[in-house]
């Protein structure tokens, strides 16, 4: 390999084609020849650049700008001036649909962009609206015309005369949209929380994420559908059966996490950052009623002071309780120097025989079926109505040596859920060696070996079987839950064992998607704060969808387009407000994200601003800092005008006061990033 020497020219494509004798001739001059190639050799690449551009042309994804109107014209497209990029996406849409027309694939995308609707096909009825989880869809037979017509069944697809299956193309008119960073709105119940930040009772939506290609039977996480308790229980279920230790497996199930729109996240902290709160740390259940008992394991009971035995004297001591909206009275005989178990007969003797005031939510059965316990030298109430407060109170002039009033407290045992066929099948069969760990509300790291001795067939014996093996707690059976009260202890928490949380006996928060509420387990403590992510659904009027009307603008108005540069309206809103013009329509292209900091507008008197999203856009303005859009009209005169038209708006809105006109068309209003709207 020879080096070139330094101030030799570079090679020249037509320079090199010349022969050897003239390109020698030509180095002794100083390379004139070698001038005059470079010359015709630009020429001969502007030449190759026109000719690579016309290539391009042929192409709706490379062509020019101004010959989209040309290639549109050949599908039947007319394209409005001035020509845009968007069109560019409009005309290769229409151009796809054109290619792939009469497939079963084309039909959900057409309808999807003539309407906004959600739309998916499926080649058979095996597409139930809200089954989980969903099957495959079987391409159906055609019809045998050779043999008499087999009997039609209710699941049948119809059936063209052709003899083909007919498809069946499910629309749904109500699309979701992501409510993200919400501040859930605390109801009166405590740990229990709306997902709607205005305390709606809402029901979650899931957000649609399968392929617009798709054709086989969607399965639910592709469909905007209502979610339900049974969809996320089963899918959190298959998650645990899947991800058998906490925390190794990913932060999002099928429907619940982060990357499915559906999240709870939260600090311990005010100073401390976000965690999001993971599939392996979340059940559902029903909440929100009274009949609905508190989701596994915060089942409420009432736990006496350690009682002195020996300090005890002879006296008669009366209890006022209040049960829910119940009232008894109890007239206990204490002897001398007591035992627990004489203290526990005669509590229990006294609920039998007291005198009762029913209320309505707690009826007289309720009271005299208060369970009694005894833990180490403290006596237990637990209610059979657990969403019922329960509080005693001395009678004027008596004494209280059951310790059930003052230094008493409202505790939290560990309660399993309700113990139906299939967890006492998990109870059962539980491999041979098998330590179900969990910890107890007060810290007590309880340890139980599987299986038990004899297999459970009813809740009962669930009962005693664990109370066989916890004999330092307190264990009893409340309707179809078995609930657990251990002693405090400062052992370190373990990381429970997969039957410990199918059972329930590990702390979890609840979500209700049916009715948008979510409980967070009295057994963590209270967070700082709490932030959620969830789908709701919205009219089909909302969100882009079709085409709206035009504003009722007079000829002279002054209309400006962007073309989806984020800092525009900025700048027009700053331009406007030094030199208002009577009416000013300011025009967001496309579906960006614009993103404006505190704005104060104040419109003149009778002069007019609108904001709004061109037609087939949805732009979303997003009020960053310090989420604030204040708007003040005229002292005095005519009403100034401010509107906005197919926005959606993320931020707060102030209204100052003035003469002022606000007009809010075909709008979506999203609380202010973390914080309540």
């Amino acid at each position: 390999m020879t080096e070139t020497p330094p101030g030799t020219p570079l090679p020249d494509p037509l320079y090199e084609l010349l022969p050897p004798i003239f390109r020698m001739a030509d180095i002794p001059q100083g390379y004139p020849l070698l001038a005059l190639c470079k010359v015709f050799d630009h020429v001969r690449e502007e030449i190759g650049d026109s000719i690579r551009e016309l290539e391009d042309a042929w192409f709706i994804q490379t062509c020019p700008l101004q010959l989209i109107p040309y290639i549109a014209a050949q599908l039947g497209l007319e394209v409005a001036q001035p020509v845009r990029p968007e069109h560019r996406a409009l005309v290769a849409d229409a151009l796809g649909f054109r290619r792939r027309k009469g497939i079963a694939a084309a039909i959900p995308r057409r309808v999807r962009d003539g309407s906004g609707w959600y739309s998916l096909y499926a080649p058979g009825t095996t597409t139930p609206f809200a089954t989980w989880p969903l099957p495959d869809a079987e391409p159906q037979p055609l019809a045998d015309t050779t043999s008499a017509p087999a009997p039609t069944q209710p699941d049948d697809p119809p059936v063209d005369p052709t003899g083909e299956s007919v498809g069946l193309l499910r629309v749904w008119r109500l699309p979701s949209f992501a409510m993200t960073s919400v501040t859930p709105f605390g109801a009166s119940t405590p740990h229990l929380y709306h997902f709607n930040p205005l305390g709606l009772t809402q029901p979650l939506y899931n957000l649609a994420n399968t392929p617009l290609e798709w054709v086989a039977a969607p399965p639910v996480t592709a469909l905007p559908v209502k979610l339900t308790t049974a969809m996320l229980a089963a899918d959190l279920a298959q998650y645990n059966r899947v991800w058998t230790t906490p925390g190794t497996g990913p932060g999002s199930s099928m429907l619940y996490g982060s990357e499915r729109g559906l999240v709870i996240r939260y600090k311990q902290t005010s100073t401390s950052d976000w965690t999001t709160l993971g599939a392996d740390g979340v059940r559902a259940m029903p909440l929100g009623t009274d009949s609905v008992q508190p989701p596994a394991p915060d089942y409420p009971l009432l736990q006496g002071g350690a009682i002195n035995l020996q300090s005890v004297t002879a006296q008669t001591t009366t209890l006022n309780m209040n049960y829910g909206d119940a009232h008894a009275v109890l007239a206990i005989d204490v002897p001398a120097a007591p035992s627990m178990s004489q203290l526990l007969a005669l509590l229990q003797q006294a609920i039998a025989s007291c005198t009762v005031t029913p209320g309505t939510q707690v009826t007289e059965a309720d009271v005299r079926a208060l369970i009694c316990g005894v833990l180490g030298n403290a006596l237990l109430i637990v209610p059979t109505v657990p969403t019922a407060s329960l509080s005693l109170l001395p009678a004027p002039g008596s004494q209280d040596p059951l310790l059930l009033t003052g230094s008493a407290r409202t505790g939290i045992a560990a309660a399993t859920l309700p113990l139906d066929q299939h967890l006492l099948d998990v109870v059962n069969g539980a491999a041979p060696g098998t330590v179900m760990t969990f910890t107890a509300p007060t810290k007590k790291v309880l340890n139980l070996n599987l299986p038990f001795s004899t297999p459970v067939t009813t809740p009962a014996e669930a009962e005693a079987a664990f109370a066989a093996k916890l004999t330092n707690c307190f264990v009893t059976l409340v309707g179809d839950r078995v609930v657990i009260v251990a002693p405090a202890s400062t052992q370190t928490p373990m990381a429970p064992t997969p039957p410990a949380w199918e059972l329930g006996l590990v702390p979890a928060a609840t979500i209700d998607p049916e009715q948008g509420l979510f409980s967070w387990p009295s057994a963590w403590g209270g967070p700082a704060a709490l932030s959620v992510d969830y789908g709701i659904a919205m009219p089909g009027a909302i969100g882009g969808i079709g085409l709206r009307p035009a504003l009722p603008t007079p000829a002279n108005a002054v209309t400006l387009y962007d073309a989806g540069n984020t800092g525009w309206i900025v700048n027009q809103l700053s331009l406007w407000e030094s030199n208002p013009k009577p009416f000013t329509v300011l025009v967001l292209q496309s579906s960006a994200t614009r993103y404006i900091n505190a704005q104060k507008i104040a419109p003149p008197p009778g002069d007019k601003l609108w904001v709004v999203s061109a037609a087939g856009s949805q732009a979303l303005l997003n009020v960053s800092n310090p989420t604030s859009f204040s708007l003040t009209g005229p002292s005095s005169g005519t009403l100034g005008s401010f509107g906005m038209s197919g926005i959606l708006f993320q931020g707060a809105i102030w209204l100052n006061g003035g003469n002022l006109e606000l007009n809010l068309l075909d709008m979506t209003l999203l609380p202010p990033s973390g914080s309540a709207i």
